[in-house]
C-alpha cells in the first residue's frame, strides 16, 4: 500500500524547497512512496503490453530507465524478466541527475547523470545511443511544459517504445505531433500505464 504520510511529506517538500532543490538535497536517499504498489501491479501490466515485444526491445538497445529515482522500475523489470522465464539478454541502462546514489544502492548499478534538459539538448544524439524502450516512471510532472516538444521529439528518434507510468492521467501530453502514437493504456489502483510507439 502507498504510505500517504510519505507521499504527503514529499509533496510538502516540493512546495517548501522546490522540486530541483528537493532532489539536489535529498536525491541520494530518495525512495518512491508508491514502490510497494508498483511492485504489486506492474508485472501484470508488463506481461500484457510488453511480453510480445521483448525481442524487439532487446534487439534495439534494451531499456533505459529515465529519471530513474531509486531504481524501482529497473528492479521490477529485472524481477519480471525472471518471472516470465525470459532467456533474452536485456541491457538495462538508467539516468538521473540527482538520485545516482539511491539507484546504485537498490540495483548495484551506476546510472548516468543525464537530465530531461540533457535529452532536450541532444545528449543521445551526441553519444549515438538508441533504445528499444524508454521508461519514465513518476517523473513526467518534473518536465518543464515549455520543453515537452524538444524532449519527446528527441526521444522519438532514439527509442522504439516509450512507457510512461504516472499517478495522473497525463492525457494529451504526448501525441503524434511529438513523434509518438499511443499503443496501449492500462490503469490499476490509480496508476496509469501508457505505452507509445515511435513514428520516426
Amino acid at each position: 500500500m502507498i504510505s500517504k504520510s510519505h507521499a504527503s511529506s514529499i509533496r510538502g517538500c516540493y512546495q517548501a524547497l522546490g522540486v530541483r532543490r528537493f532532489y539536489e538535497e535529498r536525491g541520494g536517499d530518495y525512495v518512491n512512496p508508491h514502490f510497494a504498489t508498483l511492485v504489486e501491479v506492474t508485472p501484470g501490466i508488463l506481461s500484457e503490453i510488453l511480453l510480445p515485444r521483448l525481442y524487439e526491445i532487446a534487439a534495439n538497445g534494451g531499456m533505459l530507465d529515465l529519471c530513474c529515482g531509486s531504481g524501482e522500475m529497473t528492479v521490477i523489470f529485472r524481477s519480471w524478466l525472471e518471472e516470465v522465464n525470459s532467456t533474452i539478454e536485456m541491457d538495462i541502462s538508467a539516468a538521473d541527475p540527482f538520485t545516482c546514489e539511491a539507484y546504485k544502492r537498490s540495483t548495484g548499478k551506476m546510472a548516468e547523470t543525464w537530465s530531461f534538459e540533457d535529452v532536450c539538448d541532444g545528449v543521445l544524439d551526441d553519444l549515438g545511443l538508441s533504445f528499444g524502450l524508454v521508461c519514465i516512471s513518476y517523473a513526467v510532472h518534473l518536465l518543464e511544459p515549455s520543453r515537452n516538444s524538444a524532449f519527446f521529439q528527441n526521444l522519438s528518434r532514439h527509442s522504439r517504445l516509450m512507457l510512461i507510468v504516472s499517478p495522473t492521467k497525463n492525457k494529451g501530453i504526448v501525441d503524434e505531433s511529438l513523434g509518438w502514437r499511443q499503443a496501449e493504456y492500462r490503469t490499476v489502483q490509480r496508476i496509469h500505464f501508457r505505452l507509445y510507439e515511435t513514428l520516426v
